[in-house]
């Protein structure tokens, strides 16, 4: 008869440990296992939610730098007064041409002036803006008043007028006199003048000048 085996008694008494352990060891696993996918899972929500957040974030409206503001344009210059005219124009013509009873003499002053602050008005330009500025080719002095001349006085006369395209004075008005008595001869010998126009880009053009003309007796009557 052959002999049966017996396992120590330390060895049976350990069984149930080890078995208890497998169990718990295995009931571990299985705890263990659907954590980590929970973990995983919400890790991966939480990657794909966060670029869907970062696509939401709307990027601020960009705002249009306003231009800036032009540069405030100076005041305009006032238009010069005639006192502050340039120097007068010389026509290189001598009008002082004797004439008229008792030797009295009636001159021209033989130049002109400009006129800016009336040429706008008198569509017109000023004889400082003309390529060629206008010459006189013939004057016709004014009568002397007798009763000033027999009273041996003296006077001058400023006329502003507009020269047209043909050389033709225009409005021919009185800017001032000395005398009242001189103005209408005055006029009406300015009438008769004749020039030749001022010029303008190659072209004949109105211009507004002013003339002096002063009434002078001899020195010898």
């Amino acid at each position: 008869m052959r002999p049966v085996y017996t396992p120590p008694a330390s060895s049976q008494a350990s069984l149930p440990r080890v078995f208890l352990g497998a169990v718990l060891l295995t009931l571990a696993v299985f705890l263990v296992l659907p954590l980590t996918q929970m973990v995983s899972a919400r890790r991966e929500a939480v990657l794909a939610v966060r670029p869907a957040e970062l696509s939401q974030i709307e990027e601020p409206p960009e705002t249009d730098t306003p231009p800036p503001p032009p540069d405030a344009e100076p005041p305009p210059e006032p238009p010069p007064s005639l006192a502050d005219a340039p120097p007068p124009l010389s026509l290189n013509v001598s009008l002082d041409v004797a004439f008229g009873s008792g030797g009295a003499m009636a001159v021209g002053a033989g130049l002109f002036q400009e006129a800016s602050a009336q040429a706008a008005a008198q569509d017109a330009f000023n004889a400082a803006d003309l390529e060629k500025r206008p010459e006189l080719l013939s004057a016709v002095p004014p009568a002397y008043p007798e009763s000033l001349r027999k009273a041996r006085v003296e006077g001058l006369v400023t006329l502003v007028f507009v020269l047209d395209e043909n050389g033709r004075v225009e409005d021919p008005r009185v800017e001032s006199s000395s005398h009242k008595e001189f103005e209408a001869p005055a006029l009406e010998a300015i009438r008769k003048w004749k020039f030749k126009p001022g010029i303008k880009d190659g072209q004949p053009v109105r211009a507004f000048l002013r003339q002096p003309i002063r009434f002078r007796l001899p020195a010898n009557t």
